[in-house]
């Protein structure tokens, strides 16, 4: 790709112990208990490039608006059963949420449950509500978490559209705005770089609603109409290359050296305070096992953690309107 467009190519590594020592400092440039593991790469490939260009451009948004997910694509994989008489849909719909375990199973209890409940409400959080209320030392603080209210409002008047719209459009407004461009934006600012979005300008977001699904997915590929505008102006290896998103090694790291990463947990008098440390010790110890992954619940914790540390450590004062505040003005590596 650099040779195809006359650019200079740099590599960085990232390990295990630069995440340890940095933790502090990204927490407390998020400003809230995130985690988002491509926040990871993306601090410090930011700090990276910093080094060499004050503006970057930045892909986020094709995604959402030119149809990157292949889980948009799961509507109309579900059609074919949705046709099927109402008997036996409803027997398929109890063989998909019955305990025998066969291939297939997971396709019939999706194609039965609503989607609200199905794309929606699968991304309410990292832990099930049985492992919140092994986590939490609170008593009954699940019966106050209400997530579909805030999806309920958002998701209203979405009736009308075809499903693959409904969830593009749920993207669109939360995961997009609330997560990917907050990522990115907070990262990059950590170091001092400006991360500018061109598939976000509002001219290209007109275009794409215009565009039918049959132009966004095509043949098994993603972001299909994307890809044909762009063929001849970049490798053919590019045009055809799978999603892969900007992953961090997160599962491997944990896996490596549990002790590392519980220490950052072990040590956090506030998260202490919250969580039953037992609890996550055994988590952390199946994950080194291999018999789960738990990197995106440690990486919560992990998270929580460092935001706890950077704004509730030191001198907390309550305003006179009830709020809670500390004194924090400068990262941790600076203090």
């Amino acid at each position: 790709m650099a040779d195809r467009i006359g650019t200079d190519h740099h590599e960085i590594t990232i390990t295990a112990d630069d995440f340890i020592d940095a933790l502090p400092d990204i927490a407390w440039y998020f400003d809230e208990p995130v985690a988002n593991p491509s926040a990871i790469s993306l601090y410090f490939v930011s700090q990276a490039a910093r080094e060499h260009v004050a503006v970057v451009l930045s892909g986020e948004g094709a995604d959402e608006l030119f149809g990157g997910y292949r889980v948009y694509r799961e509507p109309f994989d579900l059609v074919h059963i949705r046709r099927l008489p109402r008997p036996i849909r409803a027997l398929a719909a109890r063989l998909g949420r019955s305990r025998i375990n066969f291939r297939g199973r997971n396709y019939l209890r999706r194609a039965s449950t609503a989607l609200n409940d199905r794309y929606f409400g699968g991304g309410y959080g990292t832990f099930t509500p049985n492992e919140v209320r092994r986590l939490l030392k609170a008593k009954n603080v699940e019966d106050h978490f209400q997530p579909g209210l805030a999806l309920a409002t958002a998701t209203s008047g979405f009736d009308v559209l075809p499903e693959s719209r409904r969830m593009q459009l749920i993207d669109i407004n939360y995961w997009l705005g609330g997560d990917i461009l907050a990522t990115a934006d907070r990262m990059s600012m950590a170091n001092s770089l400006e991360m500018r979005v061109p598939f976000l300008d509002v001219d290209v977001a007109h275009v794409s609603a215009g565009i039918p699904d049959s132009l966004k997915y095509r043949d098994g590929t993603t972001k299909w109409l994307l890809r044909r505008a762009f063929r001849g102006r970049l490798p053919q290896s590019t045009e055809l290359r799978q999603k892969l998103g900007f992953p961090t090694p997160m599962r491997r790291w944990i896996t490596q050296d549990p002790n590392a990463m519980l220490a950052l947990i072990r040590n956090s008098p506030r998260l202490g305070e919250l969580v039953d440390m037992a609890f996550v010790e055994e988590l952390a110890s199946k994950h080194a096992e291999g018999k789960i992954d738990a990197s995106r619940r440690i990486l919560l914790l992990l998270m929580l953690a460092g935001w706890l540390d950077a704004f509730m450590d030191g001198d907390v004062h309550a305003d006179v309107h009830g709020g809670v505040h500390a004194d924090v003005t400068v990262p941790p590596s600076q203090r």
